[in-house]
């Protein structure tokens, strides 16, 4: 039941993100189809354009979702002109684009607000996955199954269990964490008892950000022990 509820809530989170990413993307790409069809109609080829979402020129205070571009156009003699175009929000209409003409050319066509928009859709995008990765090993998913099946496979086929301590990261490779206690240890020193031996426990988490699913290998006095899948 509770992986029931995992799943759901992962599913209210993530579809928003997504929605709201792939809208976006929508939007831009109409907006790209609004500037292009508008150049081509009035005589002029785009040499660069330049979504601005926080310095938008004469159209700093338009509100409403509208989408702004700051565009290097060139005419059919090679000279080129800058422009602000708004092309409203394309995802509601059909809007004709409005234009103010900006006589400075800039020395520099490409710059980092340019990115803004493909980086902003990038980092979305990759906190839907590693949100959605999370999500997966804590519902012990796909990926987490496929995770500690590989390893329990490797473990076998080495005959690990019964192997020196040492051995395990051999196997496995580096572990994403490992837990190390004395058996027994005396209250009132702080230290091991007499007879006492060391404890060790390899993780494996198939999600490094999230301590749940993980393959475990448990060692007792620097020999393997056994194996554990899932553990949370």
């Amino acid at each position: 039941m509770n992986t029931v509820w995992l799943i759901l809530a992962s599913a209210v989170i993530a579809c928003p993100l997504i929605s709201c990413a792939a809208y976006e993307v929508y939007r831009h790409s109409l907006a790209v189809t609004v500037l292009e069809q508008w150049a081509k109609r009035v005589g002029y080829r785009v040499v660069q354009r330049e979504r601005r979402n926080f310095f938008r020129g004469p159209y700093a205070w338009v509100l409403g979702g509208r989408i702004v571009f700051r565009v290097v156009l060139e005419d059919h003699d090679g000279l080129g002109c800058v422009a602000w175009i708004d092309c409203g929000n394309p995802a509601w209409s059909d809007p004709t684009p409005e234009v103010e003409w900006d006589a400075d050319l800039p020395r520099v066509q490409f710059t980092v607000r340019r990115l803004m928009v493909p980086a902003g859709v990038a980092v979305a995008a990759a906190v839907v996955a590693g949100f959605i990765w999370g999500i997966d090993a804590a519902a012990h998913g796909p990926y987490a199954t496929a995770f500690n099946r590989r390893c329990q496979q490797l473990t076998d086929r080495a005959g690990l269990v019964g192997r020196p301590e040492g051995e395990v990261v051999q196997v496995l490779g580096a572990p994403s964490s490992v837990w190390r206690w004395w058996s027994m240890v005396n209250m009132q020193t702080r230290r091991p008892s007499p007879g006492a031996y060391l404890v060790a426990t390899y993780n494996y988490a198939p999600c490094p950000y999230v301590p749940s699913g993980m393959f475990q290998v448990h060692c007792t006095g620097g020999v393997v022990r056994r194996t554990e899948q899932f553990d949370d």
